[in-house]
């Protein structure tokens, strides 16, 4: 078996709003043993959250229902990393993702890098 990173779609926040375009992992991650996402080298003074939803396509249609990430061992949300830092994800399972600034609107488009790590038999 090899492994591979594989480099993907970015994800961003457009300057003057608080969320970013969605990640959907049928269409990106559905291989991915875990992802990376790297914060851009600068972010406004706000906390990111990563926020996911888990529900069926026709689900989410009908009523996105968009919750962060909780951490029991901190019991907070996880937060995402500080400017110009990366986190990895092991094994994503949810169906999409995406990053809301809960602290208001980004002052200028931030945008976070993203790569898989998958492994292929050969």
């Amino acid at each position: 078996m090899s492994r591979f990173v594989v480099e993907c779609p970015d994800v961003k926040i457009p300057s003057g709003t608080a969320v970013s375009n969605v990640i959907e992992s049928e269409k990106i991650y559905d291989d991915a043993v875990a992802i990376t996402l790297q914060a851009p080298g600068t972010l406004d003074a706000h906390t990111f959250v990563l926020e996911v939803d888990i529900q069926s396509d026709t689900a989410f249609a009908a009523n996105p229902l968009w919750t962060p990430v909780f951490d029991f061992s901190k019991a907070a949300n996880i937060t995402l990393p500080a400017a110009g830092l990366a986190q990895v994800y092991q094994n994503p399972s949810w169906k999409r993702f995406r990053i809301h600034d809960t602290t208001g609107n980004v002052a200028a488009d931030r945008i976070w890098k993203m790569c898989k790590e998958i492994f292929i038999d050969r």
